[in-house]
């Protein structure tokens, strides 16, 4: 039972990673809380801010989507074989990415009148840890079949 929970918070940290990767690397435009941040428009925007714009969210949704995979892969991995370095890595490389997010987020939201979705990164945060500890659970106790 703990290694299905343990691959449910992980498989989710990972969806959702994936989707947030989706919409950084296909939307046109930024998103609302950047539109707040400016206190403009998309349309307001001159070129070649929405340029740089585009360019920063196709790095961070790039990143995401690696992390996601990686995720994925890891945690199914962890779960044919039970390799005792696989929960630590999924951790370590998911809160890399989910704390240098909240970090940029705080940014925004302490500097500025946009309000970004920070408390889904708390979510994304504490699954990632009970994920963590899950799968170290199953490596100090397998379950039975």
């Amino acid at each position: 039972m703990k290694q299905k929970l343990a691959s449910a918070a992980n498989y989710t940290v990972a969806a959702a990673l994936f989707i947030l990767a989706h919409i950084y690397l296909i939307k046109p435009s930024f998103m609302g809380y950047h539109s707040q941040a400016l206190s403009l428009e998309w349309n307001e925007v001159d070129g070649a801010t929405q340029t740089l714009v585009l360019a920063l969210m196709r790095v961070c949704g790039g990143g995401w989507l690696a992390v996601s995979l990686t995720t994925v892969f890891l945690q199914w991995r962890f779960t044919r074989g039970r390799e005792p370095w696989v929960p630590v890595v999924i951790l370590v490389v998911g809160l890399i990415s989910t704390l240098s997010t909240l970090y940029a987020t705080l940014l925004v939201y302490l500097n500025t009148p946009g309000t970004p979705p920070i408390p889904g990164l708390f979510i994304l945060i504490l699954l990632l840890f009970a994920g963590y500890r899950l799968n170290e659970a199953g490596i100090r106790k397998p379950e039975t079949a």
